[in-house]
């Protein structure tokens, strides 16, 4: 497949454009709503607050959580919301950096997860694809690379692409950790830049596990 993904910033949310020629995947009919759980393991550098699953809640601003939208699973968490991702920049990738004095603290303010174009997957297969983590200020943290299911983003900028796999109807797991054999795609490199990605600040190792639940995905 040929074709090149570009960033268009619209307010409190990310849409992602497709150019060239249309993806073998149809896009899912509207969105179920569904719940994301982080796995917090030990040595993950992108996790939860700690106070469990963000189950989408129906209210205005508050905790989105959604299957179908563009064929994506997308996490919004509001301002009417308390509850926020966490991160952490010490995994810095030497000598990456773009800018000088890269961050490699923590954070507490992460509120936008976007796992692209794997809401109709069949259940039982896996997918590397794109995805993208928001912060204040239109910060990203990018997984862009190319693997054989998706094309690179328009800027890479060396990050990889991350494990996705359906393992029932309701059920996605996405994780950073490849699948035996793509070890050169996936994995837990992610690019931290603009919403456009084209203006990075470094590479980062910011390993992560997240599983997806959709009560009335089919």
């Amino acid at each position: 497949m040929s074709a090149k993904w570009g960033w268009v910033a619209i307010p409190g949310a990310v849409l992602l454009l497709l150019t060239g020629q249309f993806s073998h995947e149809t896009a899912a009919s509207g969105t179920s709503a569904c719940g994301i759980t982080f796995a917090d393991r030990p040595g993950d550098k992108i996790t939860s607050d700690n106070l469990g699953a963000y189950t989408d809640d129906g209210q205005s601003f508050s905790i989105s959580c959604a299957v179908g939208g563009g064929n994506n699973i997308v996490l919004s968490l509001g301002q009417n919301t308390s509850r926020r991702f966490w991160g952490d920049y010490s995994g810095l990738v030497v000598g990456s950096a773009f800018v000088p004095n890269p961050p490699t603290g923590a954070f507490n303010d992460g509120s936008l997860v976007n796992i692209h174009d794997v809401a109709n997957m069949t259940v039982g297969t896996t997918k590397q694809t794109q995805a993208h983590f928001r912060r204040p200020n239109n910060i990203f943290m990018h997984w862009c690379g190319v693997s054989p299911d998706e094309p690179a983003c328009t800027y890479s900028w060396g990050s990889m692409t991350v494990a996705v796999m359906r393992t029932a109807k309701r059920t996605w797991l996405v994780t950073t950790d490849p699948p035996i054999g793509d070890e050169s795609f996936v994995g837990d490199t992610t690019v931290l830049a603009d919403n456009t990605g084209a203006a990075p600040i470094a590479l980062y190792h910011m390993p992560f596990q997240l599983t997806v639940d959709c009560p009335k995905c089919h």
